[in-house]
């Protein structure tokens, strides 16, 4: 295993190596980067008991830079899928109103497609 897991450079191997050996730690670092922060979401189940916080952090981060870079449906579309990351955390129905509260009190209260779009993904969990 151990000559499988240097000697590769697959995402999706190496993750599901790090699955079966139950070693969170290097997943973690794995997969938490822009690259790979697709197959970070699906892992959360995985990844949240250990890494709640971080991953929280993460995603809050990331939902602020796509929102940041463009006043699009398709920009927060993409920013939703961040939230709907955030729902599935421990506590992360709570997190998630927490959040939508924040948005509400700050500059992206006015937008109105960002939060037709958080909806879609709350609604779709």
């Amino acid at each position: 295993i151990n000559k499988m897991i240097t000697s590769t450079k697959d995402v999706i191997t190496l993750e599901k190596i790090y699955i079966f050996l139950d070693n969170k730690e290097e997943l973690f670092k794995l997969l938490c980067s822009k690259d790979n922060e697709y197959r970070l979401m699906a892992n959360i189940e995985v990844l949240k008991d250990n890494y709640n916080n971080q991953l929280l952090k993460y995603f809050k981060d990331r939902f602020y830079e796509v929102v940041a870079t463009e006043k699009s449906r398709d920009n927060y579309k993409k920013a939703a899928t961040y939230i709907g990351a955030l729902n599935k955390l421990n506590d992360g129905v709570k997190i998630v109103n927490g959040f939508i509260s924040e948005l509400k009190d700050s500059e992206y209260s006015k937008r109105i497609a960002l939060f037709d779009e958080i909806d879609k993904v709350i609604i779709n969990k």
